[in-house]
């Protein structure tokens, strides 16, 4: 038994041990927080809901992909993808996948589009929120293709970007991730809320 004491003892003082940094974190581990982060993602859940703009709501279901729900209470659904990798030298790689009906009112075939997204992630919080504890990703090659195009891509490269799209990490482990945010905009006449919260698993 005291062998497993003293075992345990060296493990923890020569390997990093990281504390929870999100609500739902585990307690501890032994990979760190940049560790845990690298590797594919596969989007397992979507929830988005807004007080304002004419789509109230959008949520994801594997099996039938995202559904949109407008103002005026109608919805319709839309099968969908979404893969996310993270390497450890601080980029990342997203590409999107939304297959759109056809519609015969605007004649339009049917056709799927796919967003492919590049750029630099860096953790980021402090002040009133733990080290760590928000996700940074700062888009610099943003490219969109259609089927119905051909070989027509619509691509743009930003330089040295500043904008960043900002993430509370509400858990990490070795093979979940959840993010969210919520946005407030509060003027004299109305207060607009914007949330939205995703849920990946790691596929490798």
């Amino acid at each position: 038994m005291k062998k497993w004491i003293v075992y345990f003892l060296v493990l923890t003082m020569i390997a990093p041990v990281s504390c929870k940094k999100g609500e739902d974190d585990p307690s501890v581990t032994l990979r760190t927080r940049k560790n845990r982060l690298t590797g594919t993602w596969n989007i397992e859940s979507y929830a988005f809901t807004s007080t304002f703009g004419d789509i109230r709501s959008i949520t994801f279901d594997p099996s039938l992909g995202l559904t949109y729900s407008a103002e005026d209470s109608t919805s319709y659904t839309r099968e969908f993808s979404w893969d996310i990798t993270f390497d450890s030298d601080g980029l990342y790689a997203s590409i999107q996948k939304e297959d759109f009906a056809q519609d015969s009112l605007n004649g339009s075939d049917a056709y799927a589009l796919t967003t492919n997204e590049k750029g630099i992630w860096e953790f980021t919080g402090g002040n009133s929120s733990p080290s760590k504890s928000k996700l940074a990703l700062f888009p610099e090659e943003v490219s969109s293709t259609r089927t119905d195009q051909g070989s027509n891509i619509d691509i743009t490269i930003t330089e040295n970007t500043t904008d960043a799209f900002v993430y509370d990490i509400d858990r990490l482990t070795n093979k979940e991730l959840w993010l969210s945010y919520e946005v407030k905009q509060v003027n004299a006449f109305e207060e607009r809320v914007e949330k939205l919260e995703l849920k990946f698993s790691k596929t490798d």
